[in-house]
């Protein structure tokens, strides 16, 4: 940088050899001045050319400390231009512009704090107030408003859940009972006599019978009847029932099929003819002699035979198939329970006891198809003829 030529001492007011002066970067020269330079512009002059020096070696020492390029005259000028013209700094510190409230924003659009804290009303202070100097109270703090207001939200959802659940248990509960009640207490499913039918009867028991026999059920649900139950009051109102199976009719009758006693035998009593069946028990009691039965009668010089002795030839007679029985005409049984038969052919069948009564009655079957007049099967697997 070129350092002004200061004016040698007896030309100091020659205009020929007055120097020309430095004109700083973005300064103008003074008006009315013509080139010339006073007392107080050398002074100027030189009060500018001690800070350029001093701008000279701060320009220097930065060079030195960069990586060794040389800067251009041009921006020489131009740093120690701007540190000639720099102005001294201000003995006031300038005010910084106030910070900016995060919270004072836009109604509806206020930020929420760490965890959902929001400031409340008051605890900010408005500009006015920061810029008097004075501090508003502090307001009430509301403490976790976003979290209470969950929580409250999850305390109404779970009250709402339980009020649903018990709102579903009821109703379950009272769609059971309306079901119960209409299942079995109910006119719904309840029986009706008219509505029974009967089936298996041999004429001798009429549906008119049976119904009459459920008529205590009139009116129950069909299912709170127990069929164990309505199958045995049939067969011990109806003799000729041996037994009865009962099943459910939507939606107010009952089926009942039944297994009637076949009468196989007959005893001349006081009273009349006592039909019995193969249990011996008594079907009826006929004034005349019952036709197709076989007559249950004392041997000769026998006593009358005892309720044992019946049965024990109404049991043997029941187990013959309906052809076998219908050649057989009496049977006795003596003091012993040993049984015997007589034939229409006037053959003699010794049965013995009661025991194995149905493979009896099979071998014996298969003998009468041979000639004979004693037919013995009181041992079954060792029977003889003769």
């Amino acid at each position: 940088m070129r350092k002004p030529v200061r004016p040698r001492p007896g030309s100091q007011g020659s205009p020929e050899d007055a120097p020309e002066e430095l004109v700083r970067p973005g300064r103008a020269p003074a008006a009315g001045t013509a080139g010339t330079a006073d007392s107080g512009d050398s002074a100027d002059s030189s009060g500018s050319a001690d800070s350029a020096d001093g701008t000279g070696r701060f320009a220097r020492a930065s060079r030195r400390g960069r990586t060794g390029t040389a800067p251009s005259a041009s921006s020489s000028r131009s740093t120690a231009s701007a540190a000639s013209s720099a102005e001294p700094p201000s003995a006031t510190t300038p005010e910084l512009p106030p910070r900016r409230d995060p919270d004072a924003l836009e109604p509806g659009r206020r930020s929420l704090s760490l965890f959902g804290r929001r400031a409340g009303r008051g605890a900010v202070a408005t500009g006015e107030e920061r810029g008097s100097g004075t501090v508003a109270p502090p307001a009430d703090r509301v403490v976790s408003t976003g979290l209470t207001d969950r929580l409250e939200e999850r305390r109404r959802a779970l009250r709402s859940l339980r009020l649903r659940r018990l709102g579903a248990g009821a109703g379950a509960v009272v769609l059971v009972a309306v079901l119960v009640w209409a299942l079995l207490f109910s006119p719904l499913l309840a029986l009706r006599t008219s509505a029974v039918s009967v089936k298996g009867s041999d004429g001798t028991v009429t549906p008119a019978q049976v119904r009459k026999v459920l008529e205590a059920d009139e009116g129950t649900s069909i299912l709170r009847l127990s069929t164990g139950r309505v199958e045995e009051e049939v067969t011990d109102a109806l003799v000729r029932v041996r037994s009865a199976q009962v099943s459910r009719d939507p939606l107010h009758g009952l089926t009942v099929t039944l297994t009637m006693r076949v009468p196989v035998a007959a005893q001349q009593t006081d009273a009349g003819w006592k039909v019995m069946d193969g249990d011996g028990v008594v079907l009826e009691t006929a004034e005349e002699q019952p036709s197709g039965v076989v007559i249950v009668a004392a041997a000769d010089g026998q006593d009358a035979l005892t309720g044992t002795q019946v049965k024990a030839v109404a049991k043997a007679v029941g187990s013959l198939d309906k052809t076998t029985r219908g050649q057989v005409a009496q049977g006795t049984a003596s003091s012993t329970g040993q049984v015997t038969l007589t034939l229409t052919s006037g053959a003699t069948v010794v049965w013995g006891d009661t025991s194995e009564s149905a493979l009896k009655a099979r071998v014996l079957a298969v003998l009468l198809e041979q000639g004979a007049q004693t037919y013995d099967v009181s041992s079954p697997r060792t029977p003889t003829t003769s």
